[in-house]
């Protein structure tokens, strides 16, 4: 039976390792600017992938990216705006400009590869997982997937922080699935000090930073993580 009740502030999280899963990029950006991220993982600059494609890529590393794709609009002048059409996942950080998408797309899936497997055994060889997110999934779908990871990782305990946009509410249900499956769902108004036009503002994909600095404030590393087994 899940327990779930409103607490008025996250407690000190220890975790081995911290993975950030999106759905943009604004987890991971704050997990390495506060030196909780060590090394790139798969998930890190990607975006609008759902969380099965997470425990598919754990099942299947070997599996490439971005078979059957379109190329969107880009705004940069660096890099090409790709989606998958079957995962609906997209890439604005990784596919030079002064190279075709599929001149570049060994290179992109050779390089995650290596970000796969580290991802497989930044899980494996650790004990406890904390998994920083930043999506709309309903807890229902967050924790389909926590069960799923608990089945492939049996040993394992999994945290999942959630930040969800809410204008009107500021707090935190944690939903304690099992012992060892803990998700706190947080509500709050996330949006950046100088406001949310990025034409104005191009900072405002960091959301709230005080919020931010004030949850990752919060997150500490366990004694027992094995960083250098990733490589």
């Amino acid at each position: 039976m899940t327990n779930v009740k409103k607490i008025s502030r996250l407690p000190t999280i220890y975790s081995d390792v911290y993975i950030p899963l999106g759905i943009k990029c604004k987890p991971a950006y704050w997990l390495e600017y506060c030196g909780l991220r060590k090394f790139s993982l798969p998930f890190d600059w990607v975006g609008h992938y759902k969380l099965d494609v997470v425990i598919d890529t754990l099942n299947n590393p070997n599996k490439e990216w971005f078979v059957d794709f379109i190329e969107e609009d880009s705004k940069s002048n660096f890099y090409h705006h790709i989606k998958d059409n079957k995962t609906q996942m997209t890439s604005i950080h990784h596919f030079p400009k002064k190279y075709s998408v599929k001149e570049y797309l060994p290179i992109f899936n050779k390089m995650f590869l290596r970000r796969k497997i580290r991802l497989c055994n930044s899980i494996k060889n650790n004990q406890n997982i904390c998994f920083i997110m930043n999506r709309n999934d309903s807890v229902k779908e967050i924790s389909k997937f926590m069960f799923s990871l608990s089945k492939m990782y049996p040993k394992n305990h999994f945290i999942v922080i959630n930040i969800r946009q809410d204008n009107k509410n500021n707090c935190i249900n944690k939903y304690e699935f099992s012992r060892s499956l803990v998700l706190y769902d947080y509500l709050f108004n996330d949006v950046h000090e100088k406001g949310q036009d990025e034409t104005k503002n191009k900072d405002c994909w960091k959301g709230n930073t005080k919020f931010w600095l004030g949850l990752m404030g919060n997150l500490k590393f366990g004694r027992n993580n094995k960083i250098r087994k990733y490589f």
